[in-house]
């Protein structure tokens, strides 16, 4: 009688209620505990990790990690551009590399850019950044499982794609300390995004002055990109093709689906791309002004840079030709907005553009293991040859 007296309580709505309200504040404790500089680290290191455990496992170069960046600290400087703009963090990692054997390098360079991708993340949830913590680490470990990262996870030579986030995620900085302005430097002299994300920065230090020593640093670092670019004249001439239907592709379907199984749709991507960006698009509806337009200019304008340089050969899933890194930005942009308006909004919508992430992220979690070209296989030149990296631009 007494136990079924202490069920009967048990089962009453009050004491479900009261259980409900306990285990909503410990996961909400727990969720706070996560949602830390350290938590967040820690989570993003170990799905990068996850992603693509050949990194450690089995580290070998991927495209230019060593026939670029590891024989250029023997025969070049920090300050030697390529393909027509700087890479100081490659650059100054491949001196780390060269002073240890080399069967280890890659693994330095591979763990410095699995490092890069944490590090990335956990500054979504540091102080400089306003809003909602818990959002804030879900976008930053949405940086590590953007679906379209098959390329560029995981390799110290796309580092740049990574730190070009980060410089995007500073511009909502709030009252930024100074002491953020080595990164800065350095991100910005890695691959040609300050130039990209300058008019920007300078917009905001107009407007702001405490903001204005990071604004002259992206505008110092892109202009030194300007003129290496300038010097280079790379200036890439690609098909465009129909573009409607590559921007379809690209940015929201193979996201979406993954790579794989969109390579059947490369021709026909454009009506169920379409569908797939209504909710999408209902869902940044949600989203703060400021936040769509910055997204929206880094979004469009990579998506265009991207169009004319990306490689038309070889399919979505052919990590050498597919070219899926140069709409790794735009795509992951457009998911944190679609992110952030479902986390805001209560519409049917906001659970379908949710939904559509995380289908994508599930099904293009495990990537393809990198393999190297053999045109990347490492070569050093022979006594009194001359150092010529295959494809290099000066």
């Amino acid at each position: 009688m007494q136990n079924a007296r202490m069920a009967s309580a048990f089962a009453s709505p009050e004491t479900l209620w009261i259980l409900a309200g306990r285990a909503r504040t410990v996961g909400e404790a727990a969720s706070a505990r996560l949602a830390t500089v350290p938590g967040v680290f820690l989570v993003a290191l170990a799905l990068a990790v996850a992603r693509r455990p050949e990194t450690i496992t089995n580290p070998t170069f991927f495209n230019e990690d060593g026939q670029v960046f590891y024989l250029g600290a023997w025969f070049s400087s920090p300050w030697t551009p390529y393909a027509g703009y700087l890479h100081l963090v490659p650059r100054l990692v491949a001196y780390i590399e060269r002073a240890v054997p080399v069967e280890l390098a890659p693994l330095v360079g591979n763990t410095v850019a699995l490092l890069v991708m944490a590090a990335v993340a956990a500054f979504f949830v540091s102080e400089e950044l306003p809003g909602d913590r818990r959002l804030r680490a879900v976008l930053g470990l949405f940086v590590v499982l953007s679906p379209l990262s098959a390329e560029v996870a995981g390799s110290l030579t796309y580092v740049q794609w990574y730190l070009a986030i980060f410089l995007g995620a500073f511009i909502f900085s709030i009252a930024p300390r100074r002491r953020w302005l080595p990164p800065l430097v350095v991100a910005g002299l890695t691959g040609p995004f300050s130039l990209i994300l300058a008019p920007i920065f300078v917009a905001r230090g107009w407007r702001d002055v405490a903001f204005r020593p990071f604004a002259y640093a992206i505008a110092a670092t892109g202009a030194i990109q300007l003129v290496a670019l300038t010097i280079s004249q790379r200036f890439l001439q690609s098909p465009l093709g129909d573009i409607p239907n590559d921007i379809a592709l690209r940015l929201v379907v193979a996201p979406v689906i993954g790579q794989t199984l969109s390579e059947p749709l490369r021709d026909h991507a454009l009506l169920p791309g379409l569908v797939l960006l209504v909710p999408v698009l209902v869902a940044v509806r949600q989203v703060p002004r400021r936040v769509a337009a910055v997204a929206g200019y880094a979004i469009a304008a990579l998506a265009i840079i991207g169009l004319f340089l990306r490689s038309d050969g070889g399919p979505l899933t052919d990590l050498t030709s597919g070219a899926a890194r140069y709409f790794f930005i735009p795509a992951t942009a457009l998911g944190m907005v679609a992110i952030i308006g479902a986390w805001r909004g209560r519409r049917a919508a906001s659970a379908i553009a949710l939904a559509c992430i995380l289908i994508g992220v599930v099904l293009s979690f495990r990537m393809l293991p990198h393999v190297l070209h053999p045109d990347w296989a490492l070569r050093w030149p022979a006594p009194g040859e001359p150092y010529e990296p295959w494809n290099a631009m000066p």
